[in-house]
């Protein structure tokens, strides 16, 4: 199994978390807020570790937002010593039947974001959130405190999540991640390796929220590699004394600009981690126990051949060689078997430890986990063998390209020269070709070396030239290395890489290693590395190549071992070569026609058996990159004030403008240009829009200026929001400004505008749905003149319900997730209800969708529509039975 990455809790748990600063969630300082010793029980433990925790409001925390419990728990505490109390435990443990409970009330001031959060959880792993019924354990949402804080795991009872209104979406996940038994990425045992810790930048008391967790006695697993996009990373200022960092990424191992603890949603690492901790391969009851990390393979297993495999028993067991046991592959994400492998075997007596030849025939490239089975006598698989862990199972890497480039002898002039056959291993764009060891007595011995690569893809080749002695490089000092392409000429190589271009001549490259002094004898070690240009795959749907200029011929590498069939829809594009094998080409010449439309163009290429499609989109120059959609329309907050466009383009831009107010000053450049205008004195005319037209080459591109007073003003005037209750009346409030008020309805069906003698009135029309209480509706308003004045909101509600037990419309759904292609409902009734129907329908009433409820329980359960198309606006969803609606809402949709 590959290394293992982030800290998860094991079958128990004691809490252990921190408050942090990362995207969306602010650690400050709080007055009533002190550092005690105390002596707290951890995960793996065996006696109580002293450690500093934080007492903040009569609830004591470690890490600052790992919620140890109340003040009451300690008997005495002295800040000067270590507290003579009993140890502070708090057990936790995996959530049963990958399920959580919750109770969410409607008023929460972070009920959206939170709902969000488990949404993107439960997208993207086994678990599931489902409002809480009579369930035992369960977590309750709170906004009592200040902060943001959970415990970890499943503590059992009643547990919170207190989230006080401005924590956020990210702060949501990171604080579910904990419920769910993540810890701090930072924490790891080997993060020396990948980051440096400022100890002197940060705030005194604050230290502990900095160890490493074996530094205070726990156990955990730190499952794959350092995940510096992990959700559950601190900034690099996290609890900074002085604006300094507290963390800094080392650079290597992590590249250049590598940032930490900006992540807004689960890193790819964070959702296999729950994945792991949550499986739906069953927890294993064997007695028998693998060693930990003894499950290898020399080689990453390929498809339709045998892969050596080793096992070792750690378990004492008299019976141990009456036990049959098989090798069973299970998907990595699904936890799905795939295949068993090999025939059932017993070990032999008295034998702990087994060697298999184990063939893949029926999985496909990718990742699985390979799970040792005890087999009852009937062959039928009986329990899972325990592996030390809760993983159950060694993650395995499969491939299906069983033949790597090799690296040959290479032979020259009928000269007998130094050659070597060694061995190569390959990942998902690099073909590492293993150390060779050799020695160099003189300037006439020469060493050649001979890549056997596939044609018509662009490698960068890495070079390590060590000397055997001292492990010092060698690139100049004693050797000098050279190399050529096919049979090309020999070009000087003086640094630790080269690029060889699409190896249009042939695929042969050869390295030559040479002695620098005519008498000079050493010994060295070579280490090659040849990395597939990732932009040069043809990998993703929309692939854009840029024609730079007429007459223009170009290869695309094509990422396949079978035919493609080209269809080309420009008469201005010529294709020659459509197929080959081992990576494709596909060479496109663009004629003298290039001035014609279409300037874009798209090709399909298929490949001959139907499979495999890509699209290749074809841009003449100067359109191929436009301006970017964010800016298509801003905001002018003052008079005099000054805007830049960015114009992505390699073409010369014009602009023109129709707003007296709007002043131009630079409006085209070459390559990627500036467009750059002024507003003068002239912004309190009456137009209140203006737009600037930009073109290049005949392709247009608007962008809109808005004046303080318009709808899409938010940047310049503060919002209005004005709260309704679902009782039928009428709501008043006065607005007090030094300006006039335009209101404009952000859903002009939802509420009607009429402007009266004294007032200006807001009417809301007798619509089927639904008005939550604590329901904040937004007016935007512009304002220009001088006065006081008072918006008159009416509304009425007609509502009607069946149910017998008084379901409200609160109780009875919730929408999980609003997205325009599929419609994702929590359903909460009472018993089974059929028919039951789900509609969408416009504010005029006319029905968009429909579809039937086929569920056998209501409580709880989440029904997922299939792909639809609904455009952003406004809409009533409900369910019904018959003519009776058990639930009206409104839902705005503008993604």
């Amino acid at each position: 199994m590959g290394k293992k990455h982030k800290l998860q809790i094991n079958f128990f748990l004691v809490i252990f978390l921190s408050f942090i600063s990362f995207s969306g969630h602010v650690y400050s300082q709080v007055a009533e807020e002190k550092i005690v010793r105390v002596p707290v029980m951890l995960p793996g433990s065996q006696e109580p570790q002293i450690l500093d925790v934080t007492l903040r409001n009569g609830k004591l925390f470690l890490d600052d937002d790992i919620y140890l419990g109340d003040e009451s728990l300690l008997r005495k505490v002295d800040s000067d010593r270590s507290a003579s109390i009993s140890p502070i435990t708090a057990a936790g443990s995996l959530w049963p039947n990958n399920t959580v409970p919750f109770n969410l009330t409607a008023s929460h001031p972070e009920r959206s974001e939170i709902l969000q959060a488990m949404t993107h959880i439960a997208s993207r792993t086994s678990i599931t959130f489902v409002p809480r019924t009579n369930e035992n354990n369960f977590i309750s949402f709170s906004a009592k405190d200040d902060g943001c804080y959970s415990n970890i795991g499943m503590i059992g009872g009643e547990q919170f999540i207190n989230m006080a209104g401005n924590c956020g979406y990210p702060a949501a996940i990171h604080e579910l991640g904990h419920a769910l038994g993540l810890f701090h990425e930072h924490v790891r045992k080997d993060r020396d390796e990948f980051v440096n810790i400022n100890w002197n930048n940060i705030i005194s008391g604050k230290e502990s929220n900095f160890q490493k967790y074996i530094e205070r006695g726990n156990k955990g697993i730190d499952f794959d590699l350092y995940d510096y996009e992990s959700i559950m990373h601190y900034t690099t200022h996290a609890f900074s004394l002085n604006g300094q960092p507290t963390i800094e990424v080392k650079t290597p191992p992590a590249p250049s600009g590598t940032t930490i603890g900006t992540g807004r949603s689960l890193s790819q690492i964070d959702i296999l981690s729950l994945n792991n901790l949550y499986r739906p391969i069953p927890r294993s009851t064997s007695s028998v126990i693998l060693e930990d990390e003894v499950s290898t393979f020399p080689n990453p297993p390929c498809i339709g051949t045998m892969t050596e495999f080793s096992m070792r028993i750690n378990s004492d067991l008299e019976s141990l060689d009456t036990i049959t046991f098989q090798y069973v592959l299970h998907d990595f994400r699904s936890g799905n078997v795939v295949e068993r492998i090999g025939d059932p075997f017993q070990l032999e007596q008295g034998s702990k430890s087994s060697i298999a030849n184990l063939e893949i025939d029926e999985a496909t490239e990718g990742a699985y986990l390979l799970v040792l089975w005890e087999v009852d006598e009937n062959g039928n698989l009986f329990q899972l063998v325990n592996d030390g862990d809760y993983l159950n199972g060694r993650r395995i890497e499969v491939v299906d390209d069983c033949n790597p480039p090799a690296l040959d002898p290479y032979e020259e002039n009928n000269q007998e020269l130094t050659s070597y056959e060694i061995s190569t291993t390959q990942g998902d764009s690099t073909f590492l070709f293993s150390t060779v060891e050799s020695t160099i007595h003189s300037m006439q011995d020469i060493d050649y070396y001979t890549l056997n690569l596939e044609r018509n893809i662009n490698y960068t080749v890495e070079l390590e030239v060590l000397d055997n002695a001292d492990d010092e490089a060698l690139y100049t000092d004693d050797v000098v290395v050279d190399y050529k392409v096919a049979e090309g000429e020999w070009q000087g190589f003086n640094d630790k890489e080269f690029v060889i271009d699409h190896l249009r001549n042939g695929p042969k490259v050869t390295i030559r290693v040479r002695s620098h002094f005519p008498s000079d004898t050493g010994s060295y070690q070579l280490n090659i590395k040849a990395i597939i240009d990732p932009e040069a795959l043809l990998q993703t749907a929309d692939n854009r190549y840029t024609i730079e200029a007429t007459d223009t011929t170009f290869i695309i590498p094509v990422e396949s071992n079978r035919n493609w069939v080209v269809n080309g829809e420009a008469e201005w594009i010529r294709d020659f070569n459509k197929e080959g094998f081992g990576f494709d080409t596909l060479i496109i010449h663009c004629d003298q026609n290039l001035s014609f439309d279409p300037r874009e163009v798209n090709i399909s290429l298929t490949t001959s058996d139907g499979n495999s499609e890509y699209q290749l989109k074809l841009i003449q120059g100067g359109v191929q990159r436009t301006l970017s959609a964010e800016y298509s329309q801003v905001s002018i907050c003052n008079s005099s004030s000054e805007e830049l466009f960015w114009v992505n383009s390699n073409a010369s831009w014009t602009a023109s403008t129709e707003t007296p107010w709007i002043e131009l000053i630079d409006s085209e450049g070459e390559g990627d240009g500036w467009v750059r205008y002024v507003t003068n004195n002239n912004i309190t005319q009456s137009a209140r829009e203006g737009q600037i037209e930009l073109n290049t080459q005949g392709i247009k591109r608007t962008v809109k200026v808005n004046q303080p007073g318009t709808r899409n003003s938010d940047a310049c005037v503060d919002p209005v929001y004005i709260e309704v209750s679902p009782e039928e009346g009428s709501t008043v409030i006065d607005i007090n400004t030094n300006l006039q008020w335009d209101i404009i309805s952000s859903s002009e069906s939802l509420l009607m505008v009429t402007p009266s003698s004294g007032s200006l009135e807001v009417s809301y029309p007798a619509l089927d749905e639904e008005i939550k209480d604590n329901e904040t509706y937004r007016i935007d308003v512009a304002v220009q003149n001088l006065g006081v004045y008072t918006i008159v909101i009416f509304q009425t509600v007609d509502f009607s319900s069946s149910l017998e037990d008084e379901i409200s419309s609160e109780q009875a759904f919730s929408i999980v997730n609003p997205m325009r292609d599929r419609l994702d409902l929590l359903i909460n009734l009472p018993g089974n209800i059929s028919p039951l129907l789900a509609e969408i329908r416009d504010l005029n009433g006319r029905l968009l969708w429909s579809s039937d409820i086929n569920l056998q329980n209501l409580q709880g359960r989440r029904f997922r529509s299939e792909p639809l198309s609904i455009s952003s606006g406004m809409y009533i969803i409900s369910l019904r039975n018959g003519n009776s609606f058990w639930s009206k809402k409104m839902i705005k949709i503008d993604q």
